[in-house]
């Protein structure tokens, strides 16, 4: 399964009050509110217990709607932490207390249709997600964006791109009024980036949804590293786009937003081997071999095992810059590096045998 960013899942801001024993309702939502602080921060299976405590005091009180929130994050938790038979059971029982439900009410109708979509897409299971959120098109715009947005990461599953297109353009437009939450408008755009630049073969509508994303990232003050992400996504498109020296200034700019903390990780390594490349292709043969030997050099230190692609690049520059023995050299270690990490017959040796031939 292709997985772009971490998208949050649809839950619900706000509990719905209603009138229960304060001393209950009190302890409820101290446990759902530590829970949801958890939740917030990727912890899901510190979460469990805590919305199953107060998913049986909110049943204790006949508050079927918060009750109902708790169940319906914790199995939430589940799905993410691949807890697929804890799922099934608890989708099963909740679809068992809906059908006995006389008030039958359509938020709870809604996110158990969510939840099974959401469910099947994460077990790979696309078509049959998509059989559960397309029944959730003509429900409020809160629940129909999340639908729509899924929806689009299941046509793009099954490589239907410009239905995956057109519904994360819809989910888009029915958050277009909502100021409160940046973040997820700034994922959505910077897939659409993505899907525009790499499958749907338009980089400038890429750039463009990059940029806003951009905006968004900044509303939500974002962490620094997203801002290196973005940089060095713009820098590519910018360099398919032959606008060399716009690519070295994002990739500069992608280098420069990276926390110290992050400075020897596999996201720098890739930054410079990318400023290699735009130095390359802009003829600045020196400060290519620079960055791309920074890159092998961060490589190295986080034993990253491909090294080879780094090596390539530097054989193709001293090919072009005409240095045949170092660029000999680079081709015969990007080698070594393939038939040590995957074998001697795969497939990433056979440019490589022709160039070095």
């Amino acid at each position: 399964m292709v997985s772009f960013l971490i998208i949050a899942s649809p839950v619900s801001e706000n509990l719905h009050a209603r009138k229960i024993s304060p001393v209950l309702s009190d302890s409820a939502l101290f446990y759902f509110r530590q829970a949801d602080s958890l939740n917030r921060a990727g912890q899901w299976q510190k979460t469990i217990s805590l919305y199953r405590a107060a998913e049986m005091l909110y049943q204790n009180g006949k508050d079927t709607m918060n009750a109902w929130q708790c169940r319906y994050k914790r199995i939430m938790a589940f799905i993410n932490l691949r807890l697929y038979d804890s799922v099934e059971k608890d989708i099963h029982e909740a679809r068992l207390l809906y059908e006995k439900d006389t008030s039958k009410q359509n938020t709870i109708h809604a996110e158990l249709l969510f939840l099974q979509g959401y469910y099947a897409y994460k077990t790979d299971n696309p078509a049959q997600a998509i059989s559960f959120l397309s029944r959730l098109l003509n429900a409020n715009d809160y629940h129909s964006s999340y639908a729509n947005r899924y929806l689009a990461y299941c046509y793009f599953e099954l490589g239907d791109f410009i239905r995956a297109r057109d519904n994360m353009l819809r989910a888009l437009s029915l958050i277009e009024n909502d100021t409160l939450h940046p973040a997820r408008k700034a994922h959505d755009l910077h897939w659409l980036s993505i899907l525009y630049t790499y499958y749907l073969g338009n980089r400038s509508k890429g750039l463009q949804y990059l940029n806003l994303a951009g905006e968004q990232y900044r509303r939500a003050h974002a962490a620094p590293e997203t801002f290196s992400m973005l940089y060095n996504d713009m820098g590519t498109i910018s360099m398919k786009n032959s606008d060399y020296s716009q690519a070295q200034d994002y990739y500069i700019m992608a280098v420069s937003n990276l926390p110290s903390a992050k400075k020897n990780t596999l996201t720098l390594a890739r930054i410079y081997n990318n400023l290699g490349i735009v130095n390359h292709k802009m003829g600045r043969y020196q400060q290519a071999e620079s960055y791309l030997s920074k890159s092998l050099t961060v490589k190295k230190q986080i034993n990253n095992v491909e090294l080879y692609s780094t090596y390539i690049n530097l054989g193709n520059l001293y090919l072009d810059w005409n240095k045949p023995e170092k660029a000999n050299d680079s081709f015969r270690k990007s080698i070594e590096n393939i038939k040590q990490q995957y074998g001697e017959n795969n497939w990433r040796l056979a440019d490589l045998y022709q160039n070095y031939g």
